[in-house]
């Protein structure tokens, strides 16, 4: 479960007021979210449409390079959760989308580890397969490694050659 420590009110109209004023409305019932924290999808969700939303809205020349993790200050969230959230509704744009994942009964945390396998369909597969035979959290790590590979791969400085130790 993420660390959810909604922001001081201060930080949270500091960071309002830099937002255009259409905007501010939005970014309060996404801090109004943070605030009502839930574990289950449909929070997920819709923190990721509201992040969506924010994000579209505002000209990407005005948002900056730090707005993403300036939004996740002010709302007392860590930058990844936001990034995932709006990664799940990328992935699953209606309720309709992702109600069957809720009916199959797999977590957040299972569910955004899934968002690495690559296509539809094989992601369902794999979703259906980790619940039934009750993967943990790293079973479900290790497995798309083994599906896809570990993104780990030989690099950095070279090895020194062993010195003689002498006679």
């Amino acid at each position: 479960m993420p660390k959810i420590r909604p922001a001081p009110r201060e930080a949270r109209q500091a960071f309002g007021k830099q937002l255009p004023k259409g905007q501010r409305p939005r970014f309060a019932e996404l801090a109004h979210l943070v605030e009502q924290h839930r574990t289950d999808l449909d929070w997920y969700h819709a923190v990721g449409t509201l992040v969506r939303k924010l994000r579209d809205a505002i000209p990407a020349a005005r948002r900056g390079k730090g707005w993403a993790a300036a939004l996740a200050v002010a709302l007392g969230v860590s930058p990844s959760l936001l990034q995932k959230a709006t990664r799940f509704v990328e992935l699953y744009p209606t309720a309709k989308d992702f109600k069957p994942l809720q009916e199959l009964g797999l977590d957040w945390t299972r569910l955004y580890l899934t968002f690495a396998v690559k296509g539809r369909q094989a992601r369902q597969a794999f979703q259906r397969r980790a619940v039934k035979d009750g993967w943990s959290q790293q079973k479900v790590r290790f497995r798309i490694q083994q599906l896809q590979g570990s993104r780990q791969r030989a690099g950095g400085r070279p090895r020194r050659l062993p010195a003689g130790y002498g006679p």
